[in-house]
């Protein structure tokens, strides 16, 4: 369930809509633009922005819209496009003419900086907000462009087409990352979750795909939902809002790619859908505009499971399933295992309807409410276990749970299995003090539980192998962790002892500790916990790479105080994990310095001073290609203002061809032709052409070449 706040009627379909802390700023189909007083819930009168074009289709998504009130409004009619920006009216501060068909899709950045723009012509462009210029493009595809995205982090941007393809693009680097293609559907809304690490794709198929951006697997939903997948916003930590063509919006958890719950609408046909300040904005195909407050009893929640009232919660809950997504709902999961105990006391005693009252409040996840519902068809077993440990049979009740190995996933075994380890530790014990009487009082311990299959080799090592437990025990006791495990790898019986979990355990806790001394840059405290996990043959290849890193970052360290750009950026480039630590970041930061500078005189077609400043980081993998395009910027920049004046003794073609040699025939390049009218000199078909020249070529300080050079 789920609480309108207000609902307004508007002229028709919003096909894009966005805002900030105050305002919502919403485009329909009509190309006027409305905005919302977030604080009032008041609307505008409409604003015609392009009373001239043609209605555009209600799931359109050729028009955008920052958040600091600049538009992309996209002609249906033809390739142009324009950049409008509002204010007390609209003004128009640039036409965009880039493709060579209609734009498809646009989208702009987080922080508004970058505007990325897609069209039928499968053309993408991205186009600089602060600088006001184009500053980069991506390969054409076969298709048009349906959804354009970008990560939180501000690294990348997703672009899909209709020929069911993505790519994933570095806009630090200026790479593209990662590409996929799908065999059986495209992508035409997308979003990054999960720090950035996944991205989750909406098709015309009614399922959604997930690609794991680090593993580069892609996952096919299991579930069906009910439309044609229309929008897709984030909200909490893991869970995502899918709205349909049909009167459905789904909650979905990431974490898992299963539906949380789903909600049914009061209308159908979700166009746009935004999550800003907890509210939820839904506009709809008939012109109607729904807003949402997902916090509603937030408050209230949190007062209940504050005192543990899971009814009066779960209440609050029911009529507001966007709780379910908060992180206070985690407590439902932290206390369900000993809620579940007391549940199954109530079982065991006959009490099946207040452990049911007690259970309920729980069912919000269907999992916990399969888990009451097992311990109900189960509960002759449980029963049997119960009362096994009660009698104190501890011998019947391991084999019991040797025979239902359910049980072993309950409260009741674990007690039993601590039962077990006192148990043996006692027989060892009396082992290690080697007389025949001690030996005798073991065996007489351990003799009943021959019988249960799980404990009968370990018994039967202890018997023949003592000494080697003996020693085991000893290495532990004097921390020689080499011994202990050098003599675990030649007896593997000693794997099965709670001792070696315990030893494990106490591994990994200290390798956690060195992974946190690292990143609070206390290295050779690091190193030092490095050096004593060394021995512990089972981190043995995680401690190494720890320790490779360490040294890295030392040496890199040391060489960023030298000021050994080359070096520094080399040992990045080869290790990439490097690029994440602190002291590159803030190293990295002379070169951002200057990315900025290189960008304002790559607009005044200065490429000697960009050359000449931006060398020692031109051939390192991390800048290289952000530099490339800088310098391509500066060229085009040269190459335009030279057609400009209509120099006579430019060479268009060695120009050109110096130019193809660098980057081959993109579409900047097509581009900067079309406007300039030289499109008949272009040759797709020159073998010297190389779209990756600028990686291994040295730049000109300038791309011009006259007739009498």
């Amino acid at each position: 369930m789920m609480t309108i706040d207000k609902e307004f009627r508007l002229g028709s379909s919003v096909i894009a809509m966005n805002g900030d802390d105050k305002l919502l700023y919403l485009i329909d189909n009509s190309c006027n633009l409305y905005i919302l007083d977030k604080s009032t819930f008041e609307f505008s009168k409409p604003i015609p922005i392009a009373s001239k074009f043609s209605i555009r289709h209600p799931y359109d998504n050729a028009l955008s819209i920052s958040s600091n009130l600049e538009l992309i409004i996209a002609s249906p009619d033809d390739a142009k496009s324009f950049l409008v920006r509002y204010t007390s009216k609209p003004e128009v501060i640039e036409t965009l003419d880039y493709n060579d068909k209609s734009v498809s899709c646009s989208r702009f950045s987080h922080d508004n900086r970058i505007l990325t723009i897609g069209g039928e012509d499968g053309k993408v462009f991205f186009y600089d907000m602060q600088q006001k210029q184009l500053i980069g493009s991506l390969k054409t595809v076969p298709d048009s462009i349906s959804a354009i995205t970008y990560s939180e982090d501000k690294r990348f941007v997703a672009v899909s087409s209709f020929d069911k393809g993505t790519v994933i693009f570095n806009l630090d680097r200026n790479v593209v990352f990662r590409d996929f293609k799908l065999e059986d559907f495209a992508i035409e809304q997308s979003l990054f979750v999960a720090n950035d690490t996944k991205l989750i794709g909406l098709t015309r198929h009614k399922t959604l795909v997930m690609y794991d951006v680090q593993s580069r697997a892609t996952s096919i939903s299991l579930f069906e939902i009910e439309g044609w997948p229309t929008q897709i916003v984030a909200i909490g930590s893991n869970h995502v809002i899918v709205a349909t063509k049909a009167q459905k919006l789904y909650i979905i958890d990431h974490t898992t790619f299963k539906i949380t719950t789903s909600l049914t609408l009061s209308n159908a046909g979700v166009t746009k859908m935004v999550l800003q300040n907890d509210y939820l904005y839904i506009s709809y195909l008939d012109g109607e505009v729904q807003i949402i407050n997902t916090q509603l009893y937030a408050k209230e929640l949190a007062g209940h499971l504050r005192i543990n009232d899971f009814k009066e919660a779960t209440a609050k809950i029911r009529q507001n399933l966007f709780l379910l997504t908060k992180e206070m709902v985690n407590k439902y999961d932290k206390l369900w295992p000993s809620t579940l105990e007391k549940v199954k006391q109530l079982i065991f005693t006959g009490k099946i309807d207040e452990a049911f009252e007690m259970a309920n409040p729980f069912f919000l996840d269907p999992r916990k409410e399969e888990q009451y519902n097992f311990c109900l068809g189960n509960i002759d077993s449980f029963q049997q276990l119960f009362e096994f440990i009660e009698e104190k049979k501890y011998v019947e009740a391991h084999a019991y749970c040797d025979e239902y190995t359910y049980l072993k996933q309950t409260k009741e075994y674990e007690v039993l299995d601590k039962q077990w380890i006192s148990l043996f530790q006692s027989s060892k014990h009396l082992y290690f003090k080697n007389d025949s009487t001690s030996h005798a009082s073991a065996k007489a311990m351990l003799k009943p539980y021959l019988s249960v299959p799980s404990k009968k080799i370990l018994i039967e090592n202890l018997h023949s192998e003592y000494k080697t437990f003996m020693k085991a025990d000893e290495y532990i006791r004097e921390r020689n962790f080499k011994g202990y495990f050098e003599l675990v790898g030649n007896n593997s019986f000693l794997k099965s002892e709670e001792m070696y979990n315990r030893v494990i355990q106490i591994a990994n806790q200290t390798y956690d500790k060195l992974k946190a001394l690292q990143k609070e840059e206390q290295y050779d405290d690091a190193l030092k916990v490095a050096m004593y996990l060394k021995d512990f043959t089972p981190l043995r290849e995680k401690v190494a790479s720890a320790v490779e890193l360490l040294n890295l970052i030392k040496q890199m360290i040391l060489w960023i105080h030298q000021n050994q750009i080359s070096k520094v950026y080399e040992s990045v480039n080869t290790y990439r994990e490097l690029e994440s630590i602190e002291p590159f970041i803030r190293y990295h930061e002379a070169f951002r310095a200057l990315e900025k500078q290189a960008w304002e005189y790559a607009k005044q077609g200065n490429s000697a001073w960009i050359v000449q400043n931006l060398s020692p980081y031109v051939r390192q993998e991390c800048t290289m290609h952000t530099i490339g395009q800088i310098i391509k910027k500066s060229y085009l920049q040269e190459f335009r203002q030279a057609c400009e004046t209509r120099s006579s003794s430019l060479d268009f073609g060695r120009t050109i061809k110096q130019y193809t040699a660098l980057f081959g025939v993109d579409n900047e390049l097509f581009y900067l032709a079309k406007t300039q009218k030289f499109n008949n000199m272009l040759r797709l078909d020159d073998k010297s052409a190389n779209e990756r020249g600028y990686e291994t070529k040295e730049y000109p300080s300038t791309i011009l070449v006259l007739t009498n050079d």
